[in-house]
Order: structure tokens, then sequence, then C-alpha cells
């Protein structure tokens, strides 16, 4: 019980903070105003058009991790037990993928993916069943095998080249966490020509729009 307490007092004193930071930071009377409709346009909008619901959002998604955790670890009596290790994650990924490559629909990819998730995750259980030995140790190692194949599998769907709109769609997020700081050659008057053939470096020229320097 106390630990309860003591957990939603640090949740509520870090909303508070959150909706206190910021690039214009507001002091707590400015926040009490803005939740009760008396403060300025300024703030109100700072606190229930942007502060407020991303609290809320993270909030609600630290939520529903934990129960996923939960439940993953109670359906299948394993602390270890969770997305990444028994293999939905990856499961989701490849069926995205195969999604966007056949039929770029969002509902049809939100079903492939959960497909895919879960048919990873009955073959991981019944992949570690098969085995003798350490229970948790198998759950892994079947986890991590399946992590490959479906690693795998999802490198080899980048090999028959689609169009330029799907190959962004699919590597786009790849790119998105390898990469620190956004270029910048948008608008500057600079273009990347691509190579044409493989081992030649990307080169960089100046290019006017109507015009030639």
């Amino acid at each position: 019980m106390r630990r309860r307490f003591w957990l939603g007092l640090l949740l509520a004193v870090l909303a508070l903070g959150s909706l206190c930071a910021g690039r214009y930071g507001s002091s707590l009377s400015d926040i009490a105003r803005a939740l009760l409709f008396s403060s300025d346009e300024l703030t109100q909008s700072l606190v229930w058009n942007l502060r407020m619901p991303r609290i809320l959002l993270v909030s609600i998604s630290g939520a529903a991790l934990a129960v996923s955790g939960v439940v993953y670890q109670t359906i299948f009596r394993n602390p270890l037990a969770s997305g990444d290790v028994i293999g939905a994650s990856s499961g989701c990924s490849l069926g995205a993928v195969f999604a966007i490559l056949f039929y770029q629909e969002s509902w049809f990819i939100e079903l492939c993916a959960f497909l895919t998730g879960m048919l990873l995750v009955i073959l991981t259980f019944l992949l570690a069943s098969r085995v003798r030995g350490n229970r948790i140790l198998n759950l892994v190692v079947a986890g991590l095998i399946l992590q490959a194949v479906a690693t795998s599998l999802m490198s080899l769907s980048y090999t028959p080249l689609p169009p330029p709109d799907t190959t962004q769609d699919l590597v786009c997020p790849l790119l998105l966490l390898k990469k620190k700081k956004p270029t910048r050659l948008a608008n500057t008057g600079y273009a990347l020509q691509t190579p044409k053939r493989k081992g030649r470096p990307i080169q960089i020229s100046a290019k006017q729009h109507g015009t030639h320097q």
C-alpha cells in the first residue's frame, strides 16, 4: 500500500514538472490558472493542446507496456517473457514489411503485423517446449533464433527492388534510428546525384531551377 502511494505521488510530481517544463517555462501559479481556464490564451494553449496530451499519451503507453509485460509473464509463467525476447516484435515487423510490399492499406498492415507477431510467439513457445533443459533458457534461445530468422526474411524482402516509394517506407524507420542529424540540402540549391554503379561515391552538384551557373 505504501509503495502504491509513493508511486502515485512520484507520477503526480513528474506530471506537474512536465506541465511546467518546456521551451516556454511556466510557473506553478500559471499552470494552476491554465488548468482552471483562467489564464492567458498562450498558457492555456500550451497546457491543454501540447503538454497535457503528451503527458496522457506517455502515461497510457507506459501503462499498456506494463500490462503487456505482466500478461506475457503470467501466460508463459516466465519472468523473462517479453515482446522482444519471445519474437513478437520481430514478427510484427516482418508482417508489416510484407504487407507494405503487397498491399499498402493501413488495416491490412496492422492485421498482418498482429498475425505474424502471434505466429512467432506460438512458434517460440513450441520450439522451447520441445527441448529439454532449463525452461527459461530454452525460451530465450528459441526467441533469439526466430528473431534472427525474421530479420533475415526482412532483409530478403529488399532484394526484389520494389518501387521507390515502397523502398522508402521499408527503410525509413531504420534510417531514422541510425541518423542523428537531418540533412540540410533542401532548398539550398544543391541536389544529390545517385550513382549508377556500386562502389562509386554519391556526388553533390549545384542545381538551380531554371538557370545554370
